[in-house]
């Protein structure tokens, strides 16, 4: 059995073993997949053994997912999974979750306003709402800017760049409290030669030396609502 990514570890062990609790899953079909071979792909791919969604359904017993592109969406409910054909920026299921999740999401986004208001009318004083985003601020990020500037992301689908500073102002200017924010490494080797697959063998090296925020490429971040 192959390990999960450091995020969807990260995510899971959060969340702990209570198999009963509520969880809602964002953009539940979206984020890097990893076939077979080791390559990373964009895109879905419900064999996907790190995908975030499928790992989460397998653990918990009560798992809703929202996902804005139909032929996703359809997919998943055919696999029997419980998925709601949704715009994650202006949605509403009219109940209430234990964990919202929002796994390498926000950074898509455009309407922040309409999607963490949505977050929160599915929201209890109980609730906790997990993102995980890139880490603007990592040595990764910095090597990537300085290597193709004036290209500074490496996804082209990203709209928003977040440290710890910015995500934060932005929970609390919409009423969420932080509860903890904790940098997070999910590399992942691809099967072809590529100065990242350098940076990544260079990074397991030097693993034990480094502070965490360089060796880190992403953070995880929870909140409650204010």
């Amino acid at each position: 059995m192959r390990k999960v990514s450091g995020r969807t570890k990260k995510i899971l062990n959060f969340i702990g073993n209570d198999k009963k609790l509520q969880i809602l899953d964002l953009g539940c079909s979206g984020g890097y997949q990893t076939d077979q071979l080791g390559e990373i792909n964009y895109g879905f791919d419900p064999d996907d053994y790190n995908w975030l969604h499928k790992n989460l359904v397998e653990k918990y017993e009560n798992v809703t997912g929202v996902e804005i592109t139909k032929i996703h969406a359809d997919i998943m409910n055919e696999q029997g999974f419980e998925v709601v054909n949704e715009d994650v920026q202006n949605f509403n299921l009219n109940k209430k979750f234990d964990f919202v999740v929002a796994g390498e999401l926000i950074e898509h986004l455009i309407d922040i306003k309409g999607f963490l208001n949505s977050v929160k009318n599915h929201m209890n004083s109980e609730s906790k709402f997990i993102i995980t985003t890139p880490f603007a601020n990592s040595l990764f990020s910095f090597l990537y800017s300085l290597i193709y500037w004036p290209r500074s992301c490496s996804n082209d689908e990203h709209t928003l760049w977040f440290c710890p500073s910015t995500i934060k102002l932005t929970l609390e200017t919409y009423g969420f409290e932080i509860e903890s924010i904790e940098p997070i490494m999910d590399y992942r080797l691809t099967k072809n030669f590529s100065i990242y697959n350098i940076f990544v063998i260079l990074i397991y090296a030097f693993y034990p030396i480094l502070p965490k925020r360089l060796k880190c490429n992403g953070m995880m971040v929870v909140s409650t609502i204010k």
